[in-house]
């Protein structure tokens, strides 16, 4: 109730996003997570990934030529 484009004052609102903000532990100044993250965890994530991709490629594969998504192939 207390956002300006709904006809609050704009600095309370600032107000008590800074006190959710420093309740929370959220400032500026925070990294993100992947700059943060462990490279374990990014190689996991990269894993994963890369798994999805080959799994959507095998059924991309299996699909029949006319269908939607399927790989497109010519002959020779």
């Amino acid at each position: 109730m207390h956002h300006p484009d709904l006809g609050g004052d704009p600095d309370e609102f600032i107000r008590l996003l800074s006190q959710v903000d420093a309740r929370f532990g959220q400032h500026e100044g925070r990294r993100r997570l992947d700059d943060s993250a462990p490279s374990a965890l990014k190689r996991a994530r990269y894993r994963l990934r890369r798994q999805r991709k080959a799994g959507a490629s095998k059924i991309r594969s299996a699909l029949p030529p006319g269908f939607p998504g399927a790989r497109r192939s010519i002959e020779l």
